[in-house]
């Protein structure tokens, strides 16, 4: 009965479960893990659909380097939320991190489909292509198309290094 009221107290009060979204990223901010997965539990326990709490789980995880159990996060939130090109970069480094390269460079992309200024997506996906998938070319293409979004990004400086340097760049 406690839990019933409780779940529609919730309901018709979305400022209760801000407070515990909060709560929850102050405890993982504090390196407070359990806690902050417990805030988290309790708002998808009271309410399914709400998607940051899928996110900030599955973030929490991939602090954690428990990036098995952060990618399970986030490909629910992706279920739930199929637009949600957060869900698809996330999964993409996921992946990255047990060196299952086609997959993450499969979820960038779908990430970059959804969002193609998508920041972190185009950039580790440069950085998969050049340093993981001995793709050059591919990895030349995506540090441009970074580069033209992003001039002033935090690998604008790497990147065009890079391709100042890259004697296949030099030729073009």
């Amino acid at each position: 009965k406690g839990k019933t009221i409780l779940s529609g107290f919730i309901q018709s009060n979305p400022y209760w479960v801000k407070s515990l979204e909060n709560l929850g990223n102050s405890e993982a901010a504090l390196g407070n893990t359990d806690a902050a997965l417990g805030y988290f539990e309790k708002i998808i326990a009271f309410k399914p659909r709400y998607l940051p709490a899928y996110f900030y789980t599955g973030l929490t995880y991939l602090n954690m380097k428990e990036s098995e159990k952060a990618l399970e996060w986030f490909e629910k939130l992706a279920r739930l939320n199929p637009e949600s090109d957060q869900a698809y970069y996330h999964i993409g480094l996921c992946h990255m991190m047990k060196q299952r390269f086609r997959q993450a460079e499969a979820a960038f992309k779908k990430a970059l489909a959804l969002n193609p200024a998508r920041e972190e997506a185009r950039g580790n996906l440069a950085v998969l292509y050049l340093k993981y998938l001995n793709q050059p070319e591919k990895a030349f293409k995506q540090m441009r198309l970074y580069l033209k979004d992003h001039p002033s990004g935090k690998l604008a400086k790497p990147f065009l290094q890079i391709l100042n340097t890259s004697p296949a760049e030099s030729s073009q």
